[in-house]
């Protein structure tokens, strides 16, 4: 695999990850758990 290919494969994992934790985090805001909402939001910016 080349360095292309590579950094398309892990910016697209990135990416995925990113979108469940903002999933995550408004599930944790809908429960009322603001804290852990907070640091999945912010996992899913980062």
């Amino acid at each position: 695999m080349q360095v292309d290919e590579r950094r398309k494969e892990l910016s697209k994992y990135r990416d995925e990850k990113a979108k469940e934790n903002l999933k995550a985090s408004k599930l944790l805001l809908e429960n009322e758990l603001y804290l852990e909402s907070i640091n999945r939001s912010y996992y899913g910016m980062a």
